[in-house]
């Protein structure tokens, strides 16, 4: 009975050791990709950097716009996200992305984000003008 105990906890020691050491595995999985998604970070970072140096309107649409096309080649859920997430209009979207449209698709998308963009700028500066202490907080 002592030596099929005996047993028993040896291989409940073993199964433990073993489900450790797939977590281990998994976390050093985990912690690869992290550090290939912190080097990416760092590359977009050096080459935003780089290009932060009084860029032109229209330079940095060009940037947008290629930017737009290699989503639209390879990850097209993911610009559709990022457009919704910068609250870029449904409607406006469609029809950029229409065949029949003059311009391509990916210039008018990067068009589309820069004018959401300026004018979330235009709106942040317009409310942060404002004086909180002359605002009327109570209710009439």
């Amino acid at each position: 009975v002592l030596a099929t105990l005996g047993y028993f906890l040896i291989r409940g020691g073993y199964d433990k050791l073993a489900q450790l050491e797939q977590k281990k595995i998994a976390a050093q999985a985990k912690l690869e990709q992290m550090q290939k998604s912190v080097e990416r970070a760092k590359t977009v970072e050096a080459a935003f950097s780089e290009t932060q140096q009084a860029l032109t309107e229209q330079e940095m649409l060009d940037y947008l716009a290629e930017a737009i096309a290699y989503m639209i080649e390879h990850k097209m859920d993911f610009l559709l996200s990022l457009l919704y997430r910068l609250d870029v209009s449904e409607r406006k979207i469609n029809q950029a992305l229409l065949p029949g449209n003059e311009e391509e698709a990916h210039i008018a998308l990067a068009k589309l984000v820069w004018e959401r963009q300026k004018l979330r700028i235009a709106t942040k500066r317009a409310y942060r003008e404002q004086n909180p202490s002359t605002w009327n907080w109570e209710m009439d």
